[in-house]
């Protein structure tokens, strides 16, 4: 993901996987993932996901979201 950010900056990087854990979703953002969702997601909000990367926002599946939201501790 930073080797494609170095040479394409402008890229939109939306995580599609299974992987649930914490130190995944925070790499993930760290390395500069614009969104992170799960394979779970309904084909309904995976293309709304998609929609709202290309728009700059930053979409996470909702399990993801509350997990680490600093209110989930």
């Amino acid at each position: 993901m930073k080797l494609l950010l170095d040479v394409w900056p402008a890229s939109r990087i939306l995580i599609f996987t299974i992987y649930e854990d914490d130190k995944y979703v925070f790499d993930a953002l760290k390395y500069g993932a614009m969104g992170y969702i799960l394979k779970s997601e309904s084909p309904e909000n995976i293309l709304a996901s998609i929609r709202d990367v290309l728009d700059g926002g930053v979409p996470m599946s909702r399990g993801i979201a509350i997990k680490s939201s600093p209110l989930s501790e």
